[in-house]
């Protein structure tokens, strides 16, 4: 199994000198990573044999606190620059497009077979459940959907289908009696579409209010039921081209 933690590593030392880091402790193995890659530069995992010794005769830097707390900022701060449209700093060219392999099928095979890991279809679940839920117009919606999936590098189609289970009626107003209970603390006996303006105006704050306080563990149990569904299935789809 691959291990991106592990410490036993090989850096090309004139193309890693030349990008900046903000990192200066256990931090710093994420970031060289995440910056190699952007950088285009190939990232190549060999076979090695680890050795554990016991634990009164290991020495070790890691401070629990202190460098967990540096390890999520990082995360946290190459996630917001991925977000950003903004070009990354990059040392080797990106390899060229073959524009006639765009074609409907072609098109069609790749948007439901990439990016299709247990992880990232789990992470596309999280961003299509997390931004179906909020009341915003389903043209933003599925912008925000796709660009986001984008920029992460998730696979495109389970962001964009999951958002429609979770923007049927059923979780508006489930968004909307939750955020009532919170800001009123009572739900509405009688919800009705064909309201005044300002009734509207309240069913929208009420959504805000929901959707804000459910989305979240919503969408954390939309990614593990995902990441279980697709471990559970590539796993036995390995089983089965093992017996053949």
């Amino acid at each position: 199994m691959d291990d991106c933690q592990s410490g036993f590593r090989l850096y090309p030392v004139q193309y890693i000198s030349k990008l900046h880091f903000r990192s200066s402790h256990y931090n710093f193995e994420t970031e060289i990573l995440t910056r190699a890659a952007w950088a285009g530069l190939p990232i190549v995992n060999v076979p090695i044999h680890s050795y554990y010794p016991k634990p009164e005769d290991r020495i070790s830097h890691f401070h629990p606190i202190r460098d967990n707390i540096l390890i999520s900022f990082i995360h946290l701060h190459l996630l917001g620059i991925r977000l950003l449209p903004f070009p990354r700093e990059r040392l080797l060219p990106c390899s060229k497009i073959n524009f006639s392999k765009f074609h409907p099928r072609s098109i069609g095979r790749l948007l439901f077979s990439e990016n299709t890991s247990p992880g990232q279809l789990a992470i596309a679940a999280f961003i299509g459940t997390l931004i179906a839920m909020l009341p915003l117009w389903w043209g933003i919606r599925i912008v925000l959907i796709l660009y986001a999936a984008t920029r992460l590098h998730v696979n495109k189609m389970t962001a964009f289908l999951i958002q429609w289970i979770f923007a049927l009626v059923f979780f508006p107003v489930l968004c909307i009696q939750t955020g009532s209970l919170i800001i009123h603390g009572n739900l509405i006996k009688a919800l009705s579409w064909n309201a005044s303006i300002e009734s509207c105006q309240a069913f929208l704050k009420f959504w805000w209010a929901g959707s804000i306080v459910l989305c979240i563990p919503t969408a954390l149990l939309s990614a593990g039921v995902f990441y279980m569904a697709a471990h559970f299935f590539q796993s036995r789809e390995k089983c089965c081209q093992r017996s053949l």
